[in-house]
């Protein structure tokens, strides 16, 4: 097994896990950080939600060897962090959480909104929201609860990110739009981190295969839903895998 170097939650580890091991299992049993919380373990309930390079994304479905070199923040990371400080007392004025099972998840998907949205429009909130399930709650004091923030912040005079960009501990960590389709993310991953996890997981590593062997397009169908716009590009060789 290789070495595999992260910096999570400013602190910089040096790992040697399974080749197949999920970064979600890597934060809570290598690292003891159990408050990215396991579900659905198919990346649709969010409650493994984690920031990587400053972009939200589901440990659950990442290779943690596909984020060699990346910045992880998990949400015990964000404890000093000014957004989710907000988030965390408006949750609580809002009566946004019960069990509290999704709740790292939401507050971690909550912040990226708080950032990029310009104001506090409630539909465009509850689709950035959509790929986080919760039980409980019925998402009513979810959303007034991010409303609250971003109506706070725009008065205050903080304007969002342009682009889509994250601000990750003051540093802008990349200034890019979020593709929206599985096409668009084959174009955005970087090629030495698929060949790599091609090698560690001994996967042929060819671009194309023959013409006979592809399945139809039919059956590759991109998905548009808020839940792929969510995923990053290192957790896509997982999509694709499953294809």
């Amino acid at each position: 097994m290789s070495t595999l170097a992260l910096t999570i939650n400013r602190r910089a580890v040096d790992l040697r896990p399974e080749p197949r091991t999920s970064l979600a299992d890597v934060v809570r049993d290598h690292l003891d950080l159990t408050g990215t919380h396991l579900g659905c373990e198919h990346g649709v309930c969010g409650a493994c939600t984690v920031l990587i390079d400053g972009v939200p994304a589901r440990s659950c479905i990442t290779f943690a060897a596909a984020c060699e070199g990346a910045v992880v923040t998990t949400i015990e990371g964000l404890d000093d962090d000014e957004i989710a400080t907000e988030l965390r007392a408006a949750f609580t004025r809002e009566h946004a959480l019960q069990c509290g099972y999704c709740t790292p998840g939401m507050l971690v998907s909550a912040r990226d909104l708080v950032l990029r949205l310009p104001d506090a429009d409630e539909h465009q909130i509850r689709i950035g929201m959509s790929g986080n399930l919760c039980r409980c709650t019925g998402y009513v004091g979810i959303v007034r609860a991010v409303m609250s923030v971003i109506a706070a912040r725009r008065a205050r005079g903080i304007q969002p990110v342009v682009g889509g960009a994250v601000r990750h501990w003051g540093r802008l960590e990349r200034d890019m739009a979020r593709p929206k389709t599985i096409s668009a993310w084959r174009r955005r991953l970087r090629p030495r981190a698929s060949r790599r996890l091609c090698r560690l997981l001994r996967l042929p590593t060819s671009r194309r295969p023959p013409r006979s062997s592809r399945r139809s397009r039919c059956s590759i169908r991109p998905r548009t839903s808020p839940r792929c716009s969510q995923m990053s590009p290192r957790s896509l060789p997982v999509c694709l895998a499953s294809l």
